[in-house]
C-alpha cells in the first residue's frame, strides 16, 4: 500500500524567478522584500499569487500534499505560503545543505529519498543534476 502522494516545491527558480533580470520582473509577479533569519539585507523576491490556487488546485487534483522541498525550509510557511495564498505545509530538513551537489547528484536528494521512503513523489525544482535520474 502506498502512502499519499505529495508534490515537492522548491522556491528559488520554480515560484521566484531569481535569475531573471532585475529590471524585467515577470508579468503577474510582485515584488517582496523578505529578510530570512540569518541575513542582513532583505533579498528581492518575486511571487506570483496566482500559483498557491494553482498549486492547491493541483494537490487536490492529483489526491496529494504539498510539501516545501526548498532551503527556505521551515522559513517558507512565514515568508513565501502566505505571499501566494497557500497554508502552512509539512516541510523537508536539509540541514543547512540542500543546494550543495555531490557526485554529479542535486544536494537535496539524500534527504528527500529518506523523506520519501516509497511515497510517490513529484519534485519541482530548476537545478536537477546530470546523475538524479539514476
Amino acid at each position: 500500500m502506498f502512502s499519499r502522494p505529495a508534490i515537492l516545491l522548491d522556491v528559488d527558480g520554480p515560484l521566484n524567478p531569481f535569475m531573471a533580470k532585475p529590471t524585467r520582473r515577470p508579468p503577474g509577479y510582485t515584488t517582496h522584500r523578505i529578510r530570512p533569519y540569518g541575513f542582513f539585507r532583505p533579498l528581492r523576491v518575486w511571487l506570483d499569487p496566482s500559483h498557491g490556487p494553482w498549486l492547491l488546485s493541483l494537490a487536490a487534483a492529483a489526491g496529494a500534499d504539498l510539501v516545501w522541498a526548498t532551503t527556505w525550509e521551515h522559513e517558507a510557511n512565514e515568508f513565501i505560503g502566505p505571499r501566494i495564498g497557500l497554508p502552512e505545509l509539512e516541510w523537508i530538513d536539509f540541514g543547512g545543505r540542500g543546494a550543495d551537489h555531490r557526485d554529479g547528484h542535486h544536494g537535496k536528494v539524500p534527504a528527500i529519498t529518506e523523506w520519501a521512503g516509497t511515497r510517490p513523489i513529484a519534485w519541482l525544482d530548476d537545478d536537477f543534476q546530470p546523475r538524479d535520474q539514476e
